[in-house]
């Protein structure tokens, strides 16, 4: 008779999103993933029949999270910076992810449906937290170039705070700064 292993799928959520939020994509195994949830490969292969699949449903479900509450702040109408320093804690809590996202996109080209669709939705809901800051503070956008501002501020994020970890602060402020001054 089998073993039954109560919150599995959360075990194996947690496992996996923490493995992948910390490491290269290329640095998780299937093997790492199931002895970090305290279960037998096999298991986790019953439930997932490859890393890929793994990531990307991980990764999905940790996107959807980040885009309800991206939602729940553009609700509040917060400030610039109060939503980019929201948005820097939580890109650098899942920095393993983010990095995939970029090396998808510069190697593959997006090809990846899946990944660029998850990219698409993060970049439609900061869009639109700019939007309602635009419009709020009656600020003037050049909208042609919205998509790659929004995509360099991504980049910017998880490369300000690889390169420059102990200076959150100052990260965040620039950040601030360069969209305020674009927003001008």
């Amino acid at each position: 008779m089998p073993k039954i292993i109560n919150n599995l799928e959360d075990k194996i959520f947690k496992s996996a999103l923490q493995l992948f939020a910390e490491n290269k994509y290329e640095n998780v195994s299937m093997k790492n993933v199931a002895k970090n949830a305290g279960i037998a490969v096999g298991t986790l292969y019953n439930h997932y029949s490859n890393k890929k699949e793994l990531f990307l449903e991980v990764y999905k479900i940790r996107l959807d999270s980040l885009s309800k509450d991206l939602k729940t702040i553009l609700n509040k109408k917060e400030d610039v910076n109060e939503f980019i320093t929201f948005l820097y804690d939580e890109i650098l809590k899942i920095s393993g992810f983010s990095e995939e996202i970029i090396r998808s996109t510069i190697i593959k080209h997006d090809k990846d449906k899946i990944l660029n669709q998850l990219k698409s939705d993060v970049i439609s809901t900061i869009k639109d937290v700019i939007s309602n800051y635009k419009a709020k503070e009656n600020r003037k956008f050049l909208d042609e170039y919205e998509e790659r501002i929004i995509t360099l501020v991504l980049f910017s994020i998880i490369y300000l705070g690889k390169d420059y970890p102990e200076e959150r602060e100052k990260n965040i402020a620039f950040i601030s700064e360069y969209i305020n001054k674009l927003l001008e």
